[in-house]
């Protein structure tokens, strides 16, 4: 999958991509893994028979692929430019299993408390908005020649069009509701230098400098800054203005913009606003009563985030306005509110295929929880067949 947001797999999605559904029945054993952790799902029994089959349906909350993989591959961690952005591709890969050996598997969450008296009412919430992009790719620290190491150094990465002192890297954002009244904007982003000399430049907020600061030769630089003007609603541009070289008229100072984020908090009234939404809540271990108003959509589902687990908040609304109670996570909780038809289906949204084509039942690929049949192991050998029995007097080596 590429996009982000709630997916729904139907019966017959998964019989038409040749999931043996037939032999699949129990809905309790279903399993959907990303990135080697099993997921919270909804398998929804529509006629509760214990049989999945017609009119049912698996859902799950499902992210794009992103840069955080990536890290690994540069010399340090911090070399890192863009933790939202893969090098690669955004197309994320979740395995659909069906485990014979166990029904108690993870189930997304429904959750019904309406007790909303005995809680605390949450003031506001938390928007975080990344804007990035693939227009340039930097090859990082490189020789007098201007040839780059061929291992992932410093910066390496995409970004916004490159972009001199007399030119500007631009992004803009749509500010819904904010307010400043508990803690202030902020927006953080990445600059990378784009020649081997000075790089002076200023952020510019609206029309407003918020820093000027300096780079020097292919560096990369990554800053946190304070909003102290910000829109209540409405348009927020966000420059990289590469500024002249006072010491040196010959730099054309060329630089990049990598990624632009932008953290507010925000009112709960969504009146005018399109849907899906995507917001946050700091909770402390606590849960926290929300009052929704004027969210103009026919059937709003809210699905809560905390960690990797996922829970389905029940609603009763009235006119678009609804109270919820979030459940406790000490941390910070992601919610997606969104109505029941924006929720994707399979075509032209996700790819079901087979991990193995081959007919042959017998020649199916099977799925190892080696994190768990090797809790007590201390590496893993995978090798080629031709290697095995040379990998396997290996492994008996103490």
């Amino acid at each position: 999958m590429w996009k982000d947001g709630v997916y729904r797999l139907t019966y017959h999605d998964l019989q038409n991509s040749s999931v043996p559904v037939n032999a699949w029945f129990s809905p309790d054993r279903y399993q959907l893994f990303h990135r080697g952790t099993e997921q919270f799902i909804r398998v929804l029994d529509n006629d509760q028979n214990g049989i999945f089959n017609n009119g049912d349906f698996i859902e799950f909350v499902g992210t794009k692929n992103d840069g955080v993989f990536d890290a690994q591959l540069y010399d340090t961690i911090t070399s890192h430019p863009n933790p939202y952005q893969s090098l690669f591709n955004d197309t994320a890969a979740y395995y659909l299993t069906y485990n014979l050996n166990s029904t108690n598997n993870r189930r997304m969450k429904i959750e019904n408390d309406q007790n909303f008296t005995a809680y605390p009412t949450a003031p506001l919430l938390k928007v975080t908005e990344v804007k990035t992009a693939a227009q340039d790719y930097n090859i990082g620290e490189r020789d007098a020649n201007s040839i780059a190491d061929n291992s992932y150094t410093q910066g390496e990465g995409f970004y916004f069009n490159k972009v001199s002192f007399n030119q500007s890297a631009s992004v803009d954002f749509t500010i819904n509701k904010s307010n400043t009244t508990i803690n202030a904007p902020e927006i953080e982003m990445v600059q990378m230098g784009a020649n081997a000399l000075s790089h002076p430049y200023s952020v510019i907020v609206n029309g407003n400098t918020v820093t000027t600061n300096a780079i020097y030769g292919y560096s990369l630089n990554k800053e946190v800054l304070p909003l102290s003007l910000f829109p209540g609603s409405g348009n927020l541009n966000v420059k990289l203005q590469p500024l002249a070289d006072a010491s040196n008229p010959f730099n054309a100072n060329y630089m990049n913009l990598g990624y632009v984020k932008i953290t507010y908090d925000r009112t709960s009234d969504f009146s005018g606003e399109s849907f899906p939404v995507r917001f946050y809540l700091d909770q402390n271990n606590s849960k926290h009563l929300v009052n929704f108003t004027n969210v103009n959509t026919a059937n709003p589902l809210l699905y809560v985030v905390d960690n990797d687990t996922v829970h389905l908040v029940s609603i009763n609304t009235t006119g678009g306005n609804f109270n919820v109670l979030i459940p406790a996570y000490n941390g910070k909780s992601k919610m997606i509110l969104l109505d029941n038809n924006q929720i994707f289906y399979s075509t032209g949204n996700v790819t079901i295929e087979s991990v193995n084509k081959d007919p042959n039942p017998n020649t199916y690929a099977r799925f190892n929880n080696y994190k768990l049949a090797g809790a007590t192991s201390d590496f893993l050998i995978v090798s080629n067949r031709a290697l095995w029995t040379g990998a396997n007097a290996y492994a008996t080596i103490s």
